[in-house]
């Protein structure tokens, strides 16, 4: 299965937790939290801002947290009509992630009176370059 085919098949996904590992050696490559007011740990430390969004540090362990709504019922501004509707928008999620095929997965961040969860992906791959912007730091424009 899929990440694509259970966000198309679950509907009150808020928020997603990628692990993505090595296939043969079970090494973390890279971790991605994708979801709005997706924030890090305590003792996560700042690395730096990318592109894709803001990666941090745990113990030598990359997390990428990209902060973004990937739940129709979360925007602002919805068509008209279509208030209580609920989906996940998966034009928010990174396509190279998509179509990761899953070897572990549960449900987290439950228990929410909105209804909304999140679930944590463990993925195994043969070889892995990340997702588009992920390396590219921001830099920072200086104050006149």
């Amino acid at each position: 299965m899929t990440i694509r085919e259970v966000l198309n098949a679950d509907w009150t996904v808020d928020r997603v937790d990628i692990t993505v590992r090595d296939r043969e050696t079970t090494k973390y490559i890279m971790r991605y939290c994708i979801g709005r007011d997706v924030m890090p740990g305590k003792y996560d430390k700042f690395v730096y801002e990318a592109e894709a969004g803001t990666v941090y540090s745990d113990c030598k362990k990359r997390i990428l947290f990209i902060n973004r709504i990937i739940q129709f019922r979360q925007l602002e501004e919805k068509p008209r009509g279509r208030e209580s509707n609920v989906g996940v928008l998966e034009r928010e999620v990174p396509v190279e992630l998509l179509d990761l095929q899953i070897d572990h997965m549960f449900p987290y961040h439950c228990g929410w009176s909105d209804g909304m969860h999140g679930y944590c992906f463990t993925c195994y791959v043969k070889s892995w370059s990340g997702i588009k912007g992920e390396n590219k730091q921001i830099e920072l424009e200086e104050p006149e």
